[in-house]
């Protein structure tokens, strides 16, 4: 239970210090060094998630609070969360609302 937990912080640290990245679940299995079955399950159990769903989330609370606090266009802000085009952080915006 207590590596389950630590794998799971882990995964949250990762996530932290790079979801401004644009990076895929693949990117956080290696880091972690452990499998997608395995890191699907534990999210899965603590969270009610999915992997990628915890990684949008964490975009999306960024997304929100740098268009309510910060005074940066829409277009700096797909870039500083690693999005390839403005029109892609629109995309992913509207799927997740």
């Amino acid at each position: 239970m207590k590596f389950v937990k630590k794998l799971l912080h882990l995964f949250y640290q990762l996530i932290e210090a790079n979801y401004n990245r644009n990076v895929g679940v693949q990117f956080y299995i290696e880091n972690l060094r452990t499998n997608d079955k395995k890191l699907a399950a534990i999210t899965k159990r603590y969270t009610g998630l999915s992997p990628l769903q915890v990684i949008h989330n964490r975009i999306m609370l960024e997304a929100k609070r740098l268009l309510l606090f910060e005074e940066t266009s829409h277009k700096e802000i797909a870039y500083d969360l690693g999005f390839d085009s403005p029109a892609s952080f629109s995309a992913f915006i509207k799927s997740k609302t």
